[in-house]
């Protein structure tokens, strides 16, 4: 997947999904801009992971679709809804990625809030 030929980075979580990563972290009081820029990164990240774990089933034909669908920005979920009809499992493994990213988020947040108290004291 080309991420230099992305104009839009697709959302892969529900707004629930979002709210309740952020609230995890205990980041909830940061501005939009700030969340939206965290969000995009993470996604990314996640995005990337889903690729690394499913790319073995997808073709040619696919990262070619997928490379096209990537330059529609106007259909937001165009690329997940592709994969979603290629990889059964697609929204299993998204979650799953999903968890182990929040989980390492709060491993380090826990960490630079421990150093702060500590640098405080």
């Amino acid at each position: 997947m080309d991420q230099q030929n992305k104009t839009q980075t697709p959302n892969i979580l529900t707004p629930e999904q979002t709210q309740d990563l952020f609230a995890g972290l205990g980041l909830e009081g940061i501005s939009d801009e700030k969340k939206q820029q965290m969000m995009d990164t993470m996604i990314d990240t996640v995005l990337n992971r889903i690729f690394t774990r499913i790319s073995a089933v997808l073709t040619d034909e696919d990262e070619k679709m997928i490379a096209d669908l990537e330059l529609r920005p106007e259909e937001e979920n165009a690329v997940y809804t592709y994969l979603a009809g290629r990889v059964p499992n697609l929204d299993a493994i998204a979650q799953e990625e999903v968890n182990k990213l929040k989980e390492e988020l709060k491993t380090v947040v826990s960490t630079i809030k421990e150093q702060v108290t500590k640098n405080q004291n």
